[in-house]
């Protein structure tokens, strides 16, 4: 499964480690790099966020519709802060980092 890791932060060494087990391979990227780029050829597309930033649940939300059109679910978002929900994903694709490692752990070991 080719994953695209988009960060807007360094991503915690547990959750690098699930998402390159369950990856043939593995793109990080940052949002800067991703702004004005159409939806990415990749079998899952991984956002990570430290905080709230504003620009990466945009790209999420822009990468959620396009996710819609495709009838394809790509889509996995990962925070440390509580916040608002990114509009156009679900709330199974939406996880919280590490109150949610299990369910990380399951959905990157599954292909989820």
């Amino acid at each position: 499964m080719k994953t695209l890791l988009i960060a807007d932060a360094p991503v915690p060494q547990l959750l690098q480690e699930f998402i390159t087990r369950g990856s043939t391979s593995v793109d990080q990227r940052g949002v800067d790099d991703q702004a004005e780029a159409g939806m990415p050829d990749a079998d899952r597309i991984v956002f990570w966020s430290a905080g709230s930033d504003a620009g990466l649940r945009q790209l999420a939300s822009r990468y959620a519709k396009a996710e819609q059109a495709e009838r394809r679910e790509a889509i996995l978002f990962v925070t440390a802060a509580a916040g608002d929900p990114v509009p156009g994903l679900a709330n199974t694709e939406c996880f919280r980092w590490p109150q949610d490692e299990d369910r990380l752990r399951m959905a990157f070991l599954t292909g989820g």
